[in-house]
């Protein structure tokens, strides 16, 4: 299991996707880096920096849904048994970034982004 599967199991029940569509409201799953993979590592520990982009059709229903998985994220199990047991995490507060073509294009809008760390094991 990679960071980003370990995050959509963790946001499991909320709207959360790693491939972006049109569909709102939607949470976008990114990982970002992190360590390189070691082939001593064991394979059931994930580790790395994430970001999330929160889209939704206005603004407050966007915030609400980024600060669900702000939440989610800090509450995520730390004890076993559970899908992914999380040793630490750190997630910024959700921020506003606006996107000022939305939606002449079509793209999803009013967005929220959110970056952090995760290590656990799966």
């Amino acid at each position: 299991m990679d960071l980003a599967q370990a995050l959509l199991d963790i946001l499991d029940g909320l709207p959360a996707v790693t491939e972006l569509g049109t569909v709102r409201p939607v949470i976008l799953v990114a990982e970002t880096g992190g360590p390189a993979r070691s082939s001593a590592a064991p394979p059931h520990l994930v580790e790395g920096d994430f970001q999330l982009d929160v889209y939704a059709e206005t603004k407050p229903a966007a915030n609400d849904l980024a600060w669900d998985a702000h939440n989610r994220i800090l509450a995520a199990p730390r004890d076993q048994p559970s899908t992914v047991t999380v040793n630490h995490t750190r997630v910024t507060p959700p921020t506003w970034v606006p996107d000022d073509d939305w939606p002449v294009d079509g793209r999803p809008g009013p967005r929220y982004l959110l970056t952090g760390n995760l290590k656990g094991h799966v």
